[in-house]
């Protein structure tokens, strides 16, 4: 998994998954100290690989260096990203 822009400059990001798995996700943002953000759960298509994610839900995050955690019902992925 991997997310786009990497730098973000806004509050819109990609997720990108090469082998996605159907059903619920929870995404968290989290700062490089661990403070949790942000946090929403997205329904996953297996046959769709992309989805576009309104991460900040109206905040605006200071530049430096986040994470997205995103949990399914097999596992769990921290995917680092940067703030400009």
């Amino acid at each position: 998994m991997k997310v786009y822009p990497n730098p973000m400059h806004g509050s819109l990001l990609t997720l990108i998954s090469s082998k996605p798995a159907a059903g619920e996700v929870a995404l968290e943002i989290m700062t490089a100290e661990g403070q949790l953000i942000s946090q929403q759960q997205l329904t996953v298509d297996a046959e769709r690989m992309n989805y576009e994610i309104e991460i900040l839900q109206g905040k605006k995050l200071a530049e430096g260096t986040y994470y997205l955690r995103v949990i399914t019902k097999y596992n769990a992925a921290v995917i680092p990203f940067i703030v400009k």
